[in-house]
């Protein structure tokens, strides 16, 4: 193994990830797809040196590759604000190959606009939350739905009246 500081950023699809590996002065030591595995990261990352730093940009299930890199290999991640990086890398010639670079860049100059990696617990309180107001926000909508199906053939709903004050 290397003991060179390599910083690593990561474009994060569902099937795969995209890699891409600095050394301190930004040259590309590796730049492709692999699986999305957290043993197949440390299988390519590991001979290329000693990891520093990885950024992902943070979106749907890459808080929990991030938290695996930290328990699992000890890695040092930062989850990039996805709307801060999504102007960064507004550019014609946007390809998952630029994404992992520039967020490896970002990562190796200290740049990443960094969020807070939540523990998996309260990740999973978020989504929980986050289904239920769907939920009431659905049922809002076909209560207004109905209403409004009601107005249109003219039909009076009755007020309801509170017995208890």
């Amino acid at each position: 193994m290397n003991n060179v500081a390599v910083f690593v950023g990561l474009d994060y699809h569902q099937d795969s990830i995209q890699v891409c590996v600095l050394n301190q002065k930004g040259d590309v030591l590796l730049n492709r797809s692999a699986a999305n595995d957290c043993q197949e990261l440390a299988r390519i990352v590991g001979p290329l040196g000693v990891v520093s730093r990885v950024g992902i940009e943070a979106c749907c299930g890459a808080a929990d590759l991030g938290e695996q890199l930290v328990q699992r290999l000890g890695w040092n991640v930062s989850l990039g604000h996805p709307a801060y990086i999504a102007k960064i890398k507004s550019s014609p010639d946007k390809s998952d190959f630029s994404d992992g670079r520039l967020i490896a860049d970002l990562t190796r100059v200290g740049y990443l606009p960094r969020v807070w990696l939540a523990p998996a617990n309260v990740r999973e309180l978020r989504q929980l939350v986050n289904h239920r107001q769907r939920l009431v926000d659905r049922g809002r909508a076909l209560k207004l739905q109905v209403g409004a199906v009601l107005r249109e053939q003219r039909v009076k709903i009755p007020k309801a009246t509170s017995c208890c004050v």
